[in-house]
Order: C-alpha cells, then structure tokens, then sequence
C-alpha cells in the first residue's frame, strides 16, 4: 500500500496530473478597466470641431454637447452568452432631457470586450492587459478574414498605469487603447480611448483630417502645410460616473 501511494506521489510530481488548474486573477487580466454592471452610466462633455479648407488653428465651426452610455439591461444571446445593452443618450444642454442616440449590445469575457452596433462586431479591449500589446479588432467582420489583411483593423495599449487628467481630476492608473494613428502629407487619422481602472473609458479623442494633396483641383493650396481640405475632431471628456439600481 506504502508503495503505492509513493507511485501515485511520483506520477503527480513528474507529469503534475494531480495539481488543481488555478483560475486567472481578474487583478492581473485588467478586468477592471473595462467594469460593467446594470445601472453603470458615464456622462461624457463633447467637444466636435468641422475644418473645411482652412488650418487647424483656425476652426471656428465648432458644437458642445453631452452623451451618456447607461448599462440597461443584461440578457443571453443566441450562444448563451452574458450581453449588455447600453443606451447612449445625447443632449445639447444640462438643462434638458436625455434623447436617445443609439443602442449596442457588449460581451465581455475573460478574454475580450466585444461590442456590436449596427450589425458590426468590434473587439474594444483585451485581457490579459498588457503594454504594446496589439489584436485584430474586426476579427469578427467577414471583410477582415485571413486573406483580406487589408482590411485589418489593429488595436493596441499603450501607457499602461500611467496617470491621466481630465478637468483637474487624475486619474492614477489607467491604459491607452490607440485604435488608429496615421499621420503624414495628405492626412492625419488619429483615434485613442484612455481607460482608468475601476472606472471605465475617461476620454476619448477622433482626428481625422484630409490635408491638401492636389493644388489644381483645391483652390490653389500648398501641398505639405498641413492645410486642412476636409475634416473633423471630436473629444470625448468624463464628467459624472455613477450607478441606478
């Protein structure tokens, strides 16, 4: 019997068939930079600024406003799946209702955010959360299959832990998503989420401007100074989070 359970011993230290498979630490993965529960809601202040034929530092068509994203209900999908609906709503002023925008649906794994808006599926966030890390964020559309790699769309963290401050509020632990960055002569694509851990998405930021590239047919101007043919900037600032049950 002795030898026995000396052999069932060696069996367990040599192959580590017996060990207890240990579940990821969520504080480890960031599953926190993404929280999500019914009744969650963020306020955002936007700032929305067109450019037409014009340089940056001359924008004078600008429009203020407010969205919120509230976590409305929770329900399974077809694969059984936990999904949140979120309800983005808008307003002009502080002084008015919420209108409804738009609506998604968001599943979150122990692996991925993945959120669906308008039939289109984009994974939003990874886990675990780790510095320069970068994945394929229309994995799941059929236009971003292996051999349409043109159509890729990479996401990726950067400055993990570092501090953000918005409005003389920092916030001390948060992580970049930089989702598009393409900056030379004819244009500049610049987008980027900042997320804080324990809270969410604090700001986001859309560039996206088309810059002279052909004098003969945009009135006459000057390739490489940065003049502004078409384009637009968005910011996205958290104001309020909070929580309805």
């Amino acid at each position: 019997m002795v030898k026995q359970c000396r052999l069932v011993f060696l069996i367990c230290f040599v192959f580590g068939g017996c060990t207890e498979e240990i579940a990821p630490n969520p504080e480890e993965l960031g599953l926190k930079y993404y929280p999500l529960q019914v009744g969650d809601y963020w306020i955002y202040q936007v700032i929305e600024t067109h450019y037409q034929n014009q340089f940056a530092n001359q924008a004078s068509d600008s429009i203020n406003y407010f969205v919120r994203e509230r976590v409305d209900t929770i329900f399974k999908d077809l694969t059984n799946k936990d999904t949140y609906k979120i309800i983005r709503s808008r307003r002009n002023k502080t002084s008015e209702i919420w209108g409804t925008d738009s609506v998604f649906v968001v599943n979150k794994s122990g692996s991925d955010v993945r959120v669906t808006q308008n039939n289109v599926r984009v994974v939003k966030f990874i886990f675990p959360v780790v510095e320069g890390k970068k994945w394929n964020a229309h994995i799941y559309t059929t236009q971003s299959g292996v051999n349409n790699s043109s159509d890729q769309k990479f996401y990726g963290f950067a400055d993990k832990n570092a501090a953000f401050s918005i409005n003389n509020i920092t916030y001390p632990n948060t992580v970049k998503v930089i989702q598009t960055l393409n900056d030379n002569a004819i244009e500049r694509q610049d987008a980027f989420e900042v997320y804080a851990y324990g809270l969410g998405r604090i700001y986001k930021q859309v560039i996206a401007f088309n810059y002279c590239s052909d004098p003969d047919r945009q009135n006459g101007c000057e390739v490489g100074k940065q003049f502004i043919i078409t384009g637009v900037k968005r910011v996205e600032k958290l104001l309020e989070h909070g929580s309805v049950k």
